[in-house]
């Protein structure tokens, strides 16, 4: 795999966007083998950036799993907030169908899946807002001297 070597070679910045497309760097690392797609997300993630930018990426993946699962926490039994539970559920879909297609499609840099990530986050902000000033402030019981100046 010549995306593998170069990531080997080459592990903090790895060959550079579209590395494995060029013929003069595949010649480079992998000798005799002709410059084609990689075909797989993880793969090219690895080759054209390297380990550290991998994991950057694999962060960014993990963090819109992390939201989605807090939104579907935070908004549950919270009827104005029924659409950020349904998004939330289908980008969890949409985050396994990105992945699993990724296995046998170069799409590293789909920017539907990247926006996706975008509104997860945005979403996230908005339903903790709305979760926050939802929240019950405590009752004032009726046996304090204060209760009865506030009726």
């Amino acid at each position: 795999m010549t995306a593998l070597d170069i990531a080997l070679s080459r592990p903090l910045v790895g060959g550079g966007f579209r590395a494995v497309y060029q013929q003069p760097v595949v010649d480079r690392y992998t000798p005799g083998t002709t410059a084609r797609a990689t075909h797989n997300i993880w793969f090219e993630v690895l080759g054209e950036h390297g380990f550290l930018i991998f994991f950057v990426w694999l962060g960014i993946i993990g963090a819109g799993v992390w939201y989605s699962m807090q939104i579907i926490a935070l908004a549950r039994g919270q009827p104005q907030l029924a659409w950020a539970v349904d998004l939330a559920r289908m980008s969890q879909v949409s985050i396994v169908a990105y992945v699993l297609g990724g296995t046998f499609l170069s799409l590293s840099y789909w920017d539907l899946f990247w926006t996706l990530m975008v509104v997860l986050g945005a979403t996230h902000a908005q339903v903790r807002q709305a979760v926050r000033l939802t929240v019950r402030r405590p009752q004032v019981r009726a046996d304090f001297p204060a209760a009865a100046a506030l009726r």
